[in-house]
């Protein structure tokens, strides 16, 4: 594993099909791919206790399982991190082999860890600092410890992925805006309560949050010797579904649309990974520039109401549901990734609508795959 390895020929005409659909302009055939973990390690019989605690052993597993599914234009991720995953959201999370049995798929441990006072707090000593010592006292997790190991998977998992000519989609560095880590600190109810009962003091600890999580994305970009593909935002308590217009005007859209301008500014793509139901504020995200923004849909927002609203502003991912590729027939999977494909226009990747579910069946995977292999 010393040194990078020249990659493979598929590197560059999958990255030229991603690159064409991001730019709304035509590729080839529709790309496709896939935000795969746990996934993975039913497919190939893998160890999910290991997977889960180890980012290298789970780069190694990932890219195996899409090498052997070579239709995939990219992997959204090069490794699994569930402990970091759980931490942004200043959450814990259960894994198989340390608080789950093995083969059961990670999961968030939501609960009221953050205190009503932790919003003054994060302001009188800053965010990083904050996050750092919370982590370590309430979640378990020494970062100083674990984010070179986090680093490690994310670089071994790279090579892999470069040595099979798959590129990797994405780089995630935080919690893309302060309502995601805080509302899971505080818990969602007890967080919907504070908005209403001391909207200030939630808005002046996300006023102090969002310097430092933009800056950290800087931070993690220079560092890298070559820079992502897109800049990972996952949002999914901010969406339009959980809050009125007044409190997603005051407490979502300017962070949000300050992190994505921050990203533009960096001269990369803003990877937005929304759950939850977006519809009744898609026209805001009508005043970025064109091919800036790639919408990843999760099935809960209508993509077809998504492709007339943004269609020509912004590519759309998704969004073959999780219960018809775990459930459904090859029939089914097959019928309705045509339908995108032959629907959703030149800026469109196909993908499964979140993530790849750890219980899809691998026929129903390979009628996804086959769809795209079919083209336009």
């Amino acid at each position: 594993m010393d040194g990078f390895p020249a990659p493979h020929p598929d590197l560059f005409p999958r990255l030229a099909r991603l690159k064409a659909a991001i730019a709304l302009e035509k590729p080839d055939r529709t790309p496709v791919m896939s935000q795969s973990d746990t996934f993975c390690v039913n497919h190939l019989g893998a160890s999910m206790a290991r997977f889960s605690t180890d980012p290298v052993y789970s780069a190694e597993v990932m890219t195996r399982s899409f090498a052997a599914l070579p239709t995939f234009d990219a992997a959204e991720f090069a490794s699994c991190v569930p402990d970091f995953v759980g931490a942004i959201l200043m959450s814990r999370m259960l894994v198989a082999g340390r608080d789950l049995e093995e083969g059961r798929p990670y999961m968030v441990d939501e609960a009221e860890r953050l205190t009503a006072d932790d919003y003054d707090r994060i302001v009188a000593t800053g965010w990083r600092p904050f996050f750092a010592a919370y982590c370590r006292e309430k979640l378990g997790l020494d970062l100083a410890e674990y984010m070179p190991r986090l680093m490690a998977g994310a670089a071994v998992g790279a090579r892999l992925a470069t040595a099979k000519g798959l590129p990797v989609f994405t780089l995630a560095v935080n919690g893309a805006i302060p309502l995601e880590p805080l509302s899971g600190g505080r818990s969602m109810g007890k967080f919907m309560r504070d908005l209403f009962k001391t909207p200030d003091r939630v808005q002046a600890a996300m006023d102090a949050m969002l310097p430092e999580m933009i800056e950290e994305v800087r931070e993690v970009l220079a560092f890298l010797p070559v820079k992502p593909l897109t800049v990972f935002l996952g949002v999914g308590r901010g969406s339009s579904g959980f809050l009125s217009p007044r409190l997603w005007e005051r407490f979502v859209w300017p962070y949000l649309k300050a992190m994505i301008d921050a990203i533009h500014a960096e001269g990369l793509v803003a990877n937005l990974h929304f759950e939850g139901d977006w519809e009744r504020d898609l026209h805001f995200f009508r005043e970025f520039p064109k091919g800036s923004c790639v919408f990843a849909c999760e099935h809960t927002t209508d993509i077809f109401k998504v492709r007339d609203v943004l269609g020509d502003r912004v590519c759309i991912k998704g969004d073959v549901p999780s219960p018809m590729l775990a459930f459904g027939t090859p029939d089914e999977v097959y019928a309705y990734s045509r339908k995108l494909i032959e629907n959703m226009g030149d800026g469109f990747i196909l993908a499964p609508a979140c993530t790849m579910p750890p219980n899809a069946k691998l026929e129903n995977v390979d009628a996804m795959l086959a769809a795209a292999r079919e083209g336009k």
